[in-house]
């Protein structure tokens, strides 16, 4: 096999027919799948084992968060390409296919996201690649617009900052260079912070248009934000900076990170959710000097990572008008 699917799972019984059925129908089947179970206490391994014999199930005692069942994937595996998938999606047939053909067309690729579009309103985007910005946060390209807009590109894949976990292939040999996901983040940003560190090594992330996945969003969260969601991506916002950036770059950013993280909290006040942002930003504040931090010395890949930056700000603010105007 060239490819190995691994699909985290945390009592998603419910979203796994569809998804394993999807891959089922794929023109490219040169893969195999793993489940790997988050310690679920719903009937998701007695329906795997019950209908589909052709996954392999691996079981975690408890749930250890998304970075772990992922990377708990990784290592068993021995393929030279690996895809995280979400348990909530359904992959469209020529998905995989496309975006293998990106992936094996430059071997300085690090990963290969799809074209990521909304389960209810398949005709927007949720999200086509994901940035980071001077504020300190990241965000998803083209979340809530036309997805239409993005078929005009006629190239098999366009760059991207980083991608999203939701549906992703990396490269197994460049995944040995740059480590796997960070455990410490459970879940949340640990995607970004590996596509960071694969971009400040010179390396390529990239997005296919055309490969399309239909996604849930939030199926074991269950809703958009909720207090753990956003007190996790408060605090490893903030591992993510210490992690990522050298002293001068976090000092440069400081006026706008202040005035976003300032935005944000005034945002999730007002949804009764500012307690748990406020306690996201201390916690990660005071625990983050027990990561281990990322920080390239070469000159060249902090211009790079800057000017990526400075590009995905305003892509955020233009995306922002776009759906407010």
């Amino acid at each position: 096999m060239k490819l190995h699917i691994i699909i985290p799972n945390y009592n998603g019984a419910h979203f796994l027919t569809n998804c394993l059925n999807s891959l089922r129908r794929q023109t490219y089947q040169n893969f195999r799948i793993t489940v790997v179970d988050n310690g679920s206490s719903d009937e998701s391994v007695t329906l795997l084992q019950r209908h589909y014999s052709e996954v392999n199930i691996l079981k975690l005692p408890y749930n250890k968060g998304f970075a772990a069942a992922a990377n708990a994937g990784i290592q068993e595996s021995k393929e030279p390409y690996v895809m995280l998938l979400n348990n909530d999606t359904i992959v469209k047939h020529n998905c995989i296919e496309k975006m293998m053909n990106a992936i094996l067309s430059d071997n300085r690729i690090f990963s290969v996201g799809a074209h990521i579009l909304s389960m209810n309103a398949p005709h927007l985007t949720d999200t086509i690649g994901d940035f980071y910005t001077l504020f300190g946060y990241a965000f998803c390209r083209g979340q809530g617009l036309a997805s239409a807009r993005f078929a005009l590109h006629h190239k098999n894949h366009i760059p991207s900052f980083t991608n999203c976990g939701c549906a992703v292939i990396y490269r197994r040999s460049l995944l040995e260079k740059t480590g796997l996901f960070d455990e410490h983040f459970f879940a949340y940003l640990e995607d970004v912070d590996l596509g960071f560190r694969a971009r400040k090594m010179g390396y390529k992330n990239v997005v296919c248009p055309e490969a399309h996945i239909f996604h849930y969003g939030s199926g074991t969260t269950g809703a958009k934000y909720t207090p753990f969601k956003v007190y996790l991506s408060a605090r490893n916002n903030i591992w993510l900076r210490k992690k990522n950036l050298t002293l001068f770059q976090r000092l440069f950013r400081a006026p706008f990170f202040l005035t976003g993280t300032l935005l944000k909290l005034l945002y999730f006040h007002k949804m009764n959710l500012g307690r748990f942002y406020t306690k996201g930003i201390l916690d990660g504040t005071k625990t983050r000097r027990h990561l281990t931090s990322h920080i390239s010395g070469n000159t060249l890949s902090y211009l790079r990572t800057e000017s990526w930056t400075i590009y995905g700000s305003i892509l955020y603010a233009f995306q922002f008008l776009q759906r407010h105007l």
